[in-house]
């Protein structure tokens, strides 16, 4: 397994405040740091203005739980966790939507008229 991506997040965590840091949990720091790939060399320039653009999208959603869970007050947790719901909702609402069975079959019925 690839855990590169782990490898990036601490790599970006060094870069935080050490204040913002002591916050998250020393078990989650052990897990990332017992779990990093040994091999992989993190290249990511700071200094451009778009850094995080070159981080791989299993970094972004990991710094993403980390603020989630474990940076912001209790109520914007709670404002999150809302917002998260609400588009799973809606992602759900659509899935069901666009593959309707009746709906899918009707339209290939539609077709053959």
């Amino acid at each position: 397994m690839n855990n590169s991506y782990f490898n990036e997040v601490l790599a970006v965590l060094k870069h935080y405040h050490a204040d913002l840091i002591s916050i998250i949990p020393e078990n989650f720091i052990k897990f990332l740091n017992d779990n990093k790939d040994e091999t992989y060399v993190v290249n990511i320039d700071f200094s451009k203005i778009n850094w995080e653009d070159t981080l791989q999208d299993e970094a972004k959603s990991l710094l993403a739980l980390i603020y989630r869970d474990f940076l912001i007050s209790p109520e914007e947790r709670k404002v999150l966790l809302q917002q998260e719901y609400q588009e799973r909702v809606e992602q759900k609402k659509e899935a069901q939507k666009k593959y309707n069975p009746d709906y899918l079959f009707k339209k290939k019925d539609s077709n053959l008229s």
